[in-house]
């Protein structure tokens, strides 16, 4: 602890300000993850801020409160290389971290780090870093903010990342020897089950009813950020190569983002078997969705993708998962001929074929499927990942 004072265990209200890029209703995995923290801190008796950007163009700050926790998502003039352009960020994280008991800090985010790493921080609490994932795309950029991601780690009294693979793979974390608490992403499953029951006892103008083909020949899905990392061109391509081979195959995509326009193009074109929803779905359309679904697609192309929560989502129904190898923690979570079929990244060809050899009974999904629920059920359960966030948290 670098001989900071904490006060002593069973002080109520704790101050603690969780720093993250953005919060939901942004959607992310970084986002769900920062989001289970606040409720675990404020289960532990902690007294909870949350400081994020607006993830838009937003000219003033705004502070809410949800369920008891403070939001503070500070103005932004928009997003550039994938960060809100943001100083009153920096304004109020002055304000805020000298007062707080922890300060919990949650990166990718270089203004985090770059802020915690300057005096005017006066960060006089204990200090935690969780670090998601490297930086990809930013080649050049990256080794300047690189510079403050490691002065942050080093000086951190708690380090914390998704999966020991993440670790020993990361350009950040493998440089720094120092101890790291590995804390996986979590999964609320009687969460999963309440939405699926509360979907079936919709009524019917809140359901999503598929066309006849998608119900009689099946579909795979996607869902989430429609970010270039995540495969979106690959999954283009393959359904593409498909469509155009006369061996089409059905396909259900929602979510939202920058590369939306591959998948309106596909439905255009393809409207037949191609099905997208240009939103986020609610968590019972989501769930009812995938758990009558062949398969998860999760072709990301990149390791910044370094976890990959969608796959929780897919295992907690009983799915299959198609993802690519990585060497990150996707590879982890859900392993290749265990509860995957786990393909070379960034190639289309390879896709449409697995999805052939699926369809034609290859690949027992049924089988995979089983294993992946039970994996959730043992190293992904909101409660045992809770209770490993409370020992960290907890330990001097």
């Amino acid at each position: 602890m670098n001989g900071k004072k904490i006060k002593k265990k069973g002080t109520p209200f704790f101050n603690v300000l969780l720093v993250t890029k953005f919060y939901p209703p942004s959607i992310g995995g970084i986002e769900t993850a920062v989001q289970q923290y606040a409720r675990w801190y404020q289960a532990m008796g902690f007294r909870v801020q949350v400081l994020c950007c607006a993830n838009e163009r937003c000219m003033r700050t705004s502070m809410e409160e949800i369920e008891g926790i403070r939001i503070i998502r500070c103005a932004s003039l928009g997003n550039i290389l994938s960060t809100p352009a943001s100083l009153h960020f920096f304004l109020h994280f002055f304000r805020l971290a000298h007062r707080a008991d922890i300060v919990h800090i949650n990166l990718q985010f270089p203004w985090a780090s770059m802020a915690a790493s300057l005096p005017l921080s006066r960060i006089r609490g204990r200090l935690i870093v969780t670090y998601h994932s490297d930086v990809f795309r930013q080649r050049k950029l990256k080794h300047i903010t690189y510079i403050f991601d490691r002065n942050v780690i080093r000086k951190a009294d708690t380090v914390i990342t998704g999966s020991l693979a993440l670790q020993k793979s990361s350009e950040v974390l493998s440089s720094i020897p120092r101890s790291m608490d590995v804390l996986p992403f979590a999964m609320d499953l009687d969460f999963v089950e309440r939405e699926k029951r509360a979907y079936a006892c919709s009524e019917n103008h809140r359901k999503i009813f598929l066309p006849e083909n998608f119900i009689r020949d099946g579909y795979y899905v996607f869902f989430g950020r429609l970010v270039a990392y995540k495969g979106t061109r690959v999954m283009e391509e393959a359904f593409r190569m498909l469509a155009e081979q006369g061996t089409p195959i059905n396909l259900i995509v929602f979510g939202n983002g920058p590369e939306r326009y591959r998948f309106i193009r596909l439905a255009k074109e393809f409207g037949k078997n191609i099905l997208f929803f240009d939103s986020t779905l609610p968590h019972g359309s989501k769930y009812h969705l995938l758990a009558h679904a062949r398969a998860l697609l999760f072709p990301s192309e990149f390791p910044s993708e370094a976890f990959g929560i969608a796959q929780l989502d897919a295992m907690a129904v009983e799915k299959a998962i198609i993802n690519t190898k990585l060497g990150t923690g996707v590879n982890w979570v859900a392993p290749d001929r265990l509860c995957a079929i786990t393909l070379e990244a960034g190639n289309p060809s390879m896709l449409a074929s697995t999805l052939l050899e699926c369809e034609a009974g290859k690949h027992d999904l049924e089988k995979l499927g089983k294993a992946g629920k039970k994996r959730v059920q043992e190293l992904f359960s909101e409660q045992s990942v809770g209770q490993q966030f409370a020992r960290i948290v907890r330990r001097r």
